[in-house]
């Protein structure tokens, strides 16, 4: 098994077996901020939060080829559209086609093609938004935060915290549309969406310190509406056990697990407080759904819990590699 790293200006690749890891190998990146596997596991795509290339006003994405030991080999970089600068996230299309971008600097969305090779072809889409919340912090207009394909290949769930809003968008011929338009209360600030394996709600991470429910009708590609509500704590980041039965959420404090009721996806506290380490950063769930990693400044590096399979509860925190500044993960 391979995990791929972030850091600051680089990719770590570790090989790892349970509790040990190992540092395989180190590629230098500019600025990596989110990491996505191809459908396939046979290559990687790279946000770089940049806000410049080559003289530009424009953020990049590269495209790495992932070998049998699970190391990265370059296979090329595209520029976004102007002004597209600090991108955030990207979101690849269930067939591996099409690589989805939201721009928190220029307020926008780019759609790039992706060949049989694994390159990345130039911009084909862009959508620009406008606007903004109705209260002054981060809100002085918009800022994507997450893009996630709701398992169709056209479809896509987005997050701007800037003006505290939902979108469904379209791939339509090589561009970009609005499907529908959802308002959020002013001021939450949504920044990740986890959508349920069973595609009928999913949850949205807000800067307020929340994270929110929401039906969705995966056949007609809209928002049904608001479901409910759990109180998390700022900068709270999230994860989904692959049976879809325990969202785990993570902030400064420490990380939670919340019993996903299989009727209507309502959050219940499983467990007030799991042992966890504080300053968390990112979290994902290991393969086959056996521990969560989780990226912690407090123990400046990446911590991994084992998850008990019945109940949820996490197993004592333990640093597997020391290395700080990590922002993003990706399990190969």
């Amino acid at each position: 098994m391979r995990a791929g790293l972030e850091g600051q200006h680089e990719i770590r690749v570790y090989g790892i077996a349970g509790e040990r890891w190992r540092l395989r190998q180190v590629v230098a990146s500019a600025a990596p901020v989110s990491l996505t596997l191809h459908p396939n596991r046979r290559f990687l795509y790279v946000v770089n939060e940049i806000s410049r290339h080559e003289g530009l006003p424009t953020g990049t994405v590269e495209a790495y080829a992932v070998d049998a030991d699970g190391k990265l080999a370059f296979a090329n970089r595209r520029a976004l559209s102007l002004s597209a600068t600090e991108p955030r996230h990207l979101a690849l299309s269930p067939n591996g086609r099409s690589a989805l971008i939201a721009v928190d600097g220029g307020g926008a969305y780019n759609l790039l093609p992706i060949g049989e090779d694994g390159r990345l072809g130039r911009v084909t889409g862009i959508l620009k938004e406008t606007g903004h919340g109705d209260t002054p912090e981060h809100q002085d207009g918009a800022h994507p935060q997450m893009v996630v394909f709701d398992g169709t290949e056209r479809r896509v769930l987005a997050a701007d915290k800037g003006t505290d809003g939902l979108t469904v968008l379209e791939l339509q011929d090589g561009g970009l549309r609005v499907r529908q338009r959802y308002a959020l209360d002013p001021g939450s600030g949504p920044r990740e969406i986890i959508l349920h394996p069973a595609g009928r709600w999913f949850y949205v991470a807000s800067v307020d310190g929340a994270v929110c429910e929401y039906a969705y009708d995966p056949a007609g590609g809209r928002i049904l509406g608001h479901v409910g509500r759990v109180e998390t704590g700022a900068g709270v980041t999230m994860a989904l056990n692959p049976s879809g039965e325990f969202l785990y959420t993570a902030d400064e404090t420490g990380v939670r697990c919340w019993q996903v009721n299989a009727a209507n996806g309502r959050l219940a506290a499983a467990r007030s407080q799991c042992e966890s380490p504080g300053g968390v950063r990112a979290i994902t769930i290991e393969n086959g759904g056996s521990a969560l990693i989780a990226l912690s400044d407090t123990m400046q590096g990446v911590v991994r819990m084992v998850i008990d399979p019945l109940s949820g509860r996490l197993g004592r925190a333990m640093l597997v590699a020391s290395a700080p500044g990590l922002r993003s993960i990706a399990m190969l």
